[in-house]
């Protein structure tokens, strides 16, 4: 399992090979309204089926934002469609706690 954590094998939504780790789970909405699905941040389609996303998610499928990912959203927040804008602000005042947390 350990190996397989640290194996680049997941296509991303932006056609790149990474680890599970460095994905976002699609199955969360909020997250979907957050990021675009083109910028590589979820796993291509052919993943997202039910049984295959538990399985990533065992393996590191984020179900959280990152430390890093917040700063970037925030740093562009100015050039975002306010719907994203809204789910950002929306995820932030729900996981308060991913604000006090490491990048790891």
């Amino acid at each position: 399992v350990t190996m397989l954590r640290e194996t680049p094998f997941v296509t991303s939504s932006s056609g790149k090979l990474v680890q599970p780790s460095e994905l976002y789970d699609p199955e969360n909405e909020l997250l979907l309204s957050i990021f675009k699905e083109s910028d590589g941040f979820f796993p291509n389609r052919r993943f997202w089926e039910t049984g295959i996303l538990l399985t990533l998610k065992k393996l590191g499928l984020r179900e959280k934002i990152i430390g890093k990912h917040i700063l970037e959203i925030a740093r562009n927040i100015k050039t975002m469609e306010k719907n994203r804008v809204h789910a950002f602000l929306k995820y932030l005042d729900t996981n308060s706690e991913v604000l006090e947390e490491s990048d790891a």
